[in-house]
């Protein structure tokens, strides 16, 4: 029988693949980004390799992409949350992550929850829409952040708008013709 160590080195080893199965996908050179990072988890820390993984692919996405470690006390922090409307009274900021990815290709409506799967307290992922990218609070105060998730649901979205912009560029030239 495995112990919950055991357990969730597994579930972080698969999760970590499936992040890279991902980027690998997206036309991303996986090998060049393992060359930096490791997939094997270490223990419970949240400076685990898919964080590592998740920034270097992210990285290699996205147009424009900046970062915050939990506790940080930058006043640029709350630059970003002022912009994507953020409930100030809703963010542990000593427990969050704050991402923010500018690119015209991630585009989101309203604020989207993504649940974490890598464990029964898995930390909270709530991405806030602002003009021309994301702001993105990554909660650790109950566990782990699944970063695979995140980008997985990013790339959704990446590959959806580009495909709209695909096709109105096109219906447009060909009303133009």
């Amino acid at each position: 029988m495995l112990s919950m160590e055991e357990i969730y080195k597994t579930k972080a080893y698969l999760n970590n693949l499936y992040l890279c199965k991902l980027a690998h996908m997206q036309g991303l050179d996986v090998k060049e980004i393992l060359h930096h990072t490791s997939i094997q988890p270490d223990d419970y820390s949240n400076d685990e390799p898919s964080w590592e993984a998740f920034l270097k692919i992210s990285q290699n996405t996205f147009e424009v992409m900046d970062y915050f470690f939990p506790e940080e006390d930058e006043p640029d922090i709350f630059y970003w949350l002022e912009l994507a409307r953020v409930p100030i009274s809703k963010t542990k900021h000593l427990y969050s992550f704050v991402l923010i990815i500018l690119d015209s290709q991630l585009l989101f409506d309203i604020p989207l929850k993504v649940e974490s799967a890598l464990s029964e307290l898995g930390g909270q992922i709530t991405i806030y829409p602002i003009d021309d990218g994301v702001v993105i609070i990554a909660d650790t105060d109950y566990g782990t952040v699944d970063w695979a998730l995140l980008y997985d649901t990013l790339l959704d979205k990446y590959r959806k708008n580009g495909e709209f912009k695909k096709n109105l560029e096109r219906e447009y030239y060909e009303m133009v013709i």
